[in-house]
């Protein structure tokens, strides 16, 4: 649900501030790994595997001949957000919330940003949203110009979200 937020600011999203913010926030309260079963741990510990991999990819560590160095930022955010979200939902369960509970929240508030987002992308169609939505769709790398903006041009509205294939799976 985070995803639906606007970028704070230039190549950070509102979802990496909720979700890592979130994680610090789980840690004076039992920490990351209380209340984890052990599946969770050994997700976990891939997770961190890949981690590492990609820190040691991004200084230039030849790890693997298939793979060339990338940048530690974006790398970094590809394997340590899925293992803030697992740490995450693991406290809320150690804390006494059920998977059903979390599902059925979640889901109650989907539906209502998803409409919403619907409704955006219907008034696209009347009037350019493009001052409003700019700041969920950012821009850096296309020359200012979004995936969004881009896809726009061809048809498709996607509200909030920058890519069309985001737009597509929320839906």
């Amino acid at each position: 649900m985070a995803g639906f937020g606007p970028y704070v600011v230039s190549g950070i999203r509102a979802e990496q501030v909720v979700v890592y913010g979130g994680l610090l926030l789980c840690i004076p309260f039992g920490g990351m790994f209380h209340g984890l079963g052990p599946r969770h741990l050994m997700v976990a510990l891939a997770w961190t595997g890949f981690a590492l991999y990609v820190v040691l990819n991004s200084i230039g560590v030849t790890v693997s001949e298939n793979f060339f160095p990338g940048p530690l930022q974006a790398g970094v955010d590809n394997y340590v957000y899925p293992a803030a979200v697992l740490f995450m939902v693991g406290r809320w369960l150690a804390a006494g919330y059920t998977r059903q509970g979390a599902l059925d929240r979640f889901c109650r508030i989907f539906v209502v940003l998803m409409m919403i987002n619907g409704g955006l992308a219907v008034l696209g169609l009347a009037a350019d949203l493009s001052p409003i939505l700019a700041a969920f769709w950012g821009g850096e790398g296309l020359g200012g110009q979004s995936v969004a903006v881009l896809a726009t041009g061809n048809g498709r509205l996607s509200g909030v979200f920058n890519q069309p294939v985001e737009a597509g799976a929320a839906h």
